[in-house]
């Protein structure tokens, strides 16, 4: 399991740093939303292992190395009480409750995060109104805050392989 999360770090790395090399002229990631998986793929952002095709050879999915699916490569956030689109908004899902809880307390104050949630549902907001919380069983952490403590993310993990995490890097 151990190299299963290290694995899962280093995609999400590989990921968040190829988008960014990708969109680096264009100023923002306006364009970039969960439509554009097939494009990340043939820009080559997305890592080959992480591919699942159809029989036809379109893109059926996108996995992280712990099994479960990439689903929301977006860059939609309201940044800074601006609608204008600023950040990359990453999903894994299908994550098991100890890989979850080594995920959700990792440090990346050097990767440029500026939130992350386990167990996102869905709503907009406004991350530089984030404040680090639990509630409704998902918990909130604001890069500001450093990193998710163990107890945090411990009363967020659901049982099983059905955990998520939302992160949002600039």
């Amino acid at each position: 399991m151990k190299h299963k999360v290290a694995r899962t770090i280093e995609q999400l790395n590989l990921i968040v740093n190829g988008i960014r090399t990708l969109y680096a002229n264009q100023g923002d990631y306006e364009r970039l939303s969960a439509y554009a998986n097939p494009a990340l793929v043939k820009a080559k952002v997305i890592p080959k292992e992480m591919i699942q095709y159809n029989d036809n050879g379109t893109v059926k999915d996108i996995k992280h190395a712990l099994g479960g699916v990439v689903r929301a490569i977006n860059g939609v956030a309201k940044y800074k009480s601006v609608n204008k689109v600023q950040a990359i908004w990453i999903h894994f899902l299908g994550i098991p409750q100890d890989a979850c809880i080594t995920l959700a307390t990792q440090n990346w104050e050097n990767d440029d995060l500026i939130y992350m949630q386990i167990n996102y549902t869905s709503g907009g907001m406004y991350i530089d109104d984030c404040t680090s919380s639990v509630t409704d069983g998902r918990a909130t952490q604001c890069a500001k805050d450093g990193p998710m403590n163990v107890y945090d993310a411990t009363k967020s993990y659901r049982d099983g392989n059905t955990n998520t995490i939302l992160w949002i890097f600039e």
